[in-house]
């Protein structure tokens, strides 16, 4: 059997998906083992999957914590600042998945991040928005119009509600309850809430 790392993640892919994992969840482990292997290609280290131990990964924490933003990006000139430490801890996570999934599937007897502490982001404490930051918002909004009063019911909706764009871009007409005052939402991990 080739235990080649990018040889191994269409099984992991495909375990993943038949296990109820979003796309992009398998995209984001899809994409951080890439990284690693790309870095351990560069480095001249095995990408074997039964090779790598300890010592790169840790080393593949300093090359990301030494990484500039969009460096080597197709699209995006690179920028002064590193990655953000939210940014290392996804990857990270991702490429541990990884090696969980390699460990239960018996490829490898024992996972690399068994000796690595994952680095914690920083908290950040996000800033809100003042009355009348949010008045002068809603004011801009022309409610006569049927888009004006949509936009101005979906900020409405976001400010008390707290949900992601992406939960209220994902409502669909049955999820909405008037009457009941309710929304049924489906949230990240297809989580179902009301």
């Amino acid at each position: 059997m080739c235990t080649e790392m990018g040889h191994l993640l269409s099984g992991y892919s495909l375990c993943a998906a038949t296990e109820g994992q979003s796309k992009n969840s398998i995209a984001i482990v899809t994409r951080s083992v890439g990284y690693l292997e790309e870095f351990l290609t560069r480095h001249k280290a095995s990408t074997d999957v039964r090779e790598v131990t300890h010592l790169d990964i840790r080393a593949f924490i300093l090359y990301l914590k030494e990484k500039r933003c969009f460096d080597n990006h197709p699209l995006n000139r690179a920028r002064e600042r590193g990655l953000s430490g939210h940014t290392i801890n996804t990857y990270l996570r991702s490429i541990r998945i990884f090696f969980s999934w390699l460990l239960t599937e018996g490829i490898i007897e024992e996972s690399p991040f068994d000796r690595v502490r994952i680095p914690r982001p920083p908290t950040k404490v996000i800033p809100t928005f003042t009355e009348s930051q949010i008045r002068s918002l809603l004011d801009v909004i022309d409610t006569a119009s049927s888009e004006g009063f949509r936009d101005y019911t979906m900020i409405l909706l976001l400010l008390d509600t707290g949900l992601r764009v992406s939960e209220l871009a994902g409502l669909r007409l049955p999820d909405v309850s008037i009457e009941d005052g309710l929304l049924k939402v489906l949230g990240k991990g297809n989580k179902e809430r009301v």
